[in-house]
């Protein structure tokens, strides 16, 4: 398969990591960079350096774990169409144990024995990286390590982090950029999705709840799901989607279900999705959202599909072309015909959900960026304040594993003592009970609370283009802004030290906290948190 420049340049990259003893790799690159594409040609020229040899201590074999469906089929169905044999490890699929490539579901493995084979060395791909610090991706990663001699393991991600705003260097010892959005768009790529937003700032969450690292989903349920941003989120859809399909991104399915109701109300054709829709109806929703749009004649073709972070990683809008093309189930869709309808690109995105998580948000922005012969742009509308409470697409880059920060974390901060940890049924995320919703996925872990039908009511409201700011740096992550803050602060307590010994008075606390600000301000263009440095502190 013919790859892209920044594709095989990260190739000899990752090659040459490996050379230099990095056997953990981050591979990261924004979302429609091609990292599949760029796992299928790692295994193929893997498979075609094993040709060349005859001991099979020094051949691979490959696997390839992700913890959805869409995630498994998508890669399979690409390996195949390049040739390459692959088995599936899944719960309802025959296993074939005799191929060299198995496509993982993570949550099926984890509960199975990894058998050897004749082959000593493995190449382990993990999409959708940033889970792979959950108990389960641990253990599976762990079976690998005691099965073969040598594991190479490359995690392949547009967002580096997680939802609990841990970094990645206890897993890997490298992380590398494959390309950035800024690069991508530059290239032609992909695009630059147009940014609407509140004519103020993002939204006051100051008095909105928070649990385990993401805001409390009843409390921004009955906070989004306010009269004016409700008719704000049709009238807004209307005025800017140019005629294209698109996704919206809602609370909870209560949320959900209501601007679905919104939308059907003011005759633009929207569905609900959820991670409890069967996936008979998953696959005619998501292929309905390919042939519609205000541009699209189609009677049964979709203009909106909501959701609650279900159509997130890994979903990429062309497959749900793809099912039209390839599935039986879905051929009444071609209305009798021997052609398929013709496929209208998804090209708008609603973000109805405000989100704590970076992540998250641009896994969401990120749906839109593909680009399509009939899509001349595409469109974010920001109804929760999310772009100023995270960045701008094009600043989504420089990323690092811990900043280095792991021997000064070590030396300043006592091990907290173990609490229980449980896995989300869906996405794998590990979260600390009690807890309603998955802060990851949205999934239901228990009772999801209702929203206020009174609630709905119109209202107007408006969205305004936002100011484009590519050079402006992105905004540090947490545990990026405590590395930061614990290394300053090492040097602070010994100037302090070095003071004391000369006779004069010690700095307080808001000597520190004021100079630290001031450094941090000059160098990422935007004020630290206040909640970092309580943390820091309180050591």
């Amino acid at each position: 398969m013919p790859l892209r420049p920044y594709q095989e340049t990260g190739i000899k990259r990752i090659t040459q990591a490996w050379r230099e003893g990095h056997k953990a790799i981050i591979a990261v690159a924004p979302v429609g960079a091609g990292k599949t594409a760029l796992a299928i040609e790692m295994t193929a020229r893997a498979f075609r350096h094993d040709a060349s040899i005859s001991d099979p201590e020094k051949q691979f074999d490959v696997f390839f774990i992700a913890h959805r469906q869409e995630l498994i089929s998508q890669p399979y169905q690409r390996y195949t169409k390049e040739g390459m044999r692959a088995g599936i490890i899944k719960a309802g699929h025959k296993p074939n144990p005799s191929a060299r490539l198995q496509i993982v579901s993570v949550q099926t493995v984890v509960n199975r024995v990894i058998l050897p084979t004749i082959r000593k060395r493995a190449l382990v791909f993990v999409d959708e990286c940033h889970r792979v610090k959950s108990a389960s991706y641990t253990q599976v990663i762990e079976n690998l390590k005691k099965t073969y001699v040598e594991v190479f393991l490359i995690g392949l991600t547009a967002t580096p982090y997680r939802g609990d705003h841990q970094g990645l260097g206890d897993v890997a010892t490298k992380l590398i950029e494959i390309a950035t959005p800024k690069q991508l768009v530059s290239e032609g790529w992909i695009c630059n999705p147009i940014s609407y937003v509140g004519e103020n700032d993002a939204p006051s969450d100051v008095t909105l709840p928070t649990s385990h690292g993401e805001f409390n989903t009843e409390a921004s349920a009955a906070l989004s799901d306010r009269p004016h941003l409700v008719a704000n989120i049709v009238d807004m859809w209307r005025k800017y989607s140019g005629g294209y399909p698109g996704w919206g991104f809602a609370v909870n399915v209560a949320h959900s279900q209501h601007i679905v109701e919104r939308f059907n109300a003011a005759g633009i054709r929207a569905a609900h999705l959820d991670g409890t829709t069967p996936p008979k109806e998953r696959k005619r929703i998501l292929a309905r959202s390919s042939i519609g749009g205000f541009a699209s004649n189609h009677p049964d073709g979709l203009d909106v599909v909501c959701n609650v972070d279900v159509l997130t990683e890994g979903t990429d809008p062309d497959s749900c072309y793809e099912i039209l093309l390839e599935d039986p189930e879905v051929r009444d869709l071609w209305q009798g015909k021997s052609y398929p309808p013709e496929q209208n690109p998804i090209a708008v995105i609603g973000d109805w959900a405000r989100t704590k998580s970076m992540g998250k948000y641009i896994q969401r922005i990120g749906r839109a960026c593909r680009t399509h012969p009939k899509k001349t742009h595409a469109v974010y509308l920001d109804h929760a304040g999310n772009e100023a409470r995270h960045c701008q697409l094009l600043q989504h880059e420089r990323f690092t594993l811990d900043d280095g920060s792991n021997v000064i974390k070590t030396r300043l901060v006592k091990k907290a003592t173990k609490a229980a940890v449980l896995n989300c049924p869906v996405c794998g995320m590990a979260f600390k009970p009690p807890l309603a919703n998955c802060a990851d996925c949205g999934s239901a872990l228990g009772v999801v609370g209702n929203v206020d039908l009174e609630a709905l009511a119109e209202a107007p409201g408006e969205l305004v283009p936002s100011v484009a700011q590519p050079n402006l740096p992105r905004k540090q992550l947490p545990h990026e802004q405590e590395a930061w803050l614990r290394a300053r602060l090492v040097w602070w307590e010994s100037d302090n030290a070095g003071r004391v010994a000369r006779g004069l008075p010690a700095y307080k606390r808001g000597h520190f906290y004021h100079t630290a600000n001031a450094a941090f301000l000059a160098k990422f263009k935007r004020p630290m948190d206040v909640g970092v440095f309580e943390k820091v502190m309180g050591r």
